[in-house]
């Protein structure tokens, strides 16, 4: 009766350290891939700066452009790996991943000129979602220094331009079809009349600012 007793308890002991030597495995994997992910993201973070230097238009001061990376990576919905999409005179455009959402998508990034212009500008995108309008997902300010708030547009994340779609078309020498510019001429005039119809009059209509997505039918 003894010996079993001893025996058993040897067994849990042995248990015991099993459970322990494979808990600090565990815990050593996991901090292996902790120390690879953050070496991953640092190494992205650069690539990200390097490519804001060489631009030769900026409409943030590099500091700025760095503290803003740092917040939005701070933010538990957005995969870390951002994609640099374009820069403006105006503003800077990044591609990321919402994890809430589920799917991709697109920040706008802009300094605040006046906070009445921003809920004027969230108003109209709200007002105009139709398919053919990208889709608005929602908006935030970012504190970046004492004097500058800047705010960010979370929009739906397109395939590109027109301009880069008809650019790829002739690189391939593939030439639309009558019916295909028709459709694209059809829906261009279906969101100006829309805009208009709600009171809104786009300035800048030109392929840079016509977006595209992909899809199974004839034309994007």
């Amino acid at each position: 009766m003894q010996f079993q007793s001893q025996l058993l308890q040897k067994s849990e002991q042995l248990s015991q350290i099993q459970k322990s030597i494979i808990e600090k495995q565990q815990k050593k994997k996991s901090e292996i891939l902790e120390l690879s992910q953050s070496s991953k993201n640092q190494k992205h973070f650069k690539n990200l700066i390097q490519m804001f230097d060489v631009l030769q238009q900026k409409p943030f001061k590099a500091q700025e452009y760095e503290t803003i990376l740092k917040l939005l990576q701070s933010i538990p919905k957005y995969d870390s790996n951002f994609e640099f999409i374009s820069v403006g005179a105006k503003g800077l455009v990044l591609g990321t991943f919402n994890k809430t959402l589920g799917f991709k998508t697109v920040l706008k990034i802009q300094q605040v000129q006046s906070k009445h212009e921003v809920v004027q500008e969230v108003g109209i995108m709200r007002d105009c979602q139709m398919p053919l309008v990208i889709k608005f997902y929602g908006y935030f300010y970012l504190s970046v220094n004492k004097n500058d708030d800047f705010v960010v547009y979370e929009i739906e994340k397109c395939s590109g331009n027109l301009k880069q779609y008809l650019t790829r078309l002739q690189k391939e020498n593939i030439a639309l079809t009558d019916n295909q510019k028709m459709q694209i001429a059809v829906q261009i005039i279906d969101v100006v009349n829309y805009l208009n119809y709600n009171g809104i009059v786009h300035r800048d209509i030109k392929l840079d600012n016509i977006l595209y997505i992909e899809s199974q039918s004839d034309v994007p």
